[in-house]
């Protein structure tokens, strides 16, 4: 049986859109974070 987007509840479809928006803000973040510190190694 192929599970659709209607048979979800809409709560956890929102949360989980919301969740999943949430980790890939905050993997950029880090992504980032990491990309200068190695920037900083780089220039010494």
């Amino acid at each position: 049986q192929h599970l659709s987007w209607e048979s979800c509840p809409k709560e956890i479809f929102y949360g989980l859109s919301l969740s999943s928006q949430w980790d890939s803000r905050v993997y950029g973040f880090r992504f980032m974070a990491v990309n200068s510190a190695f920037k900083k190694q780089n220039d010494k």
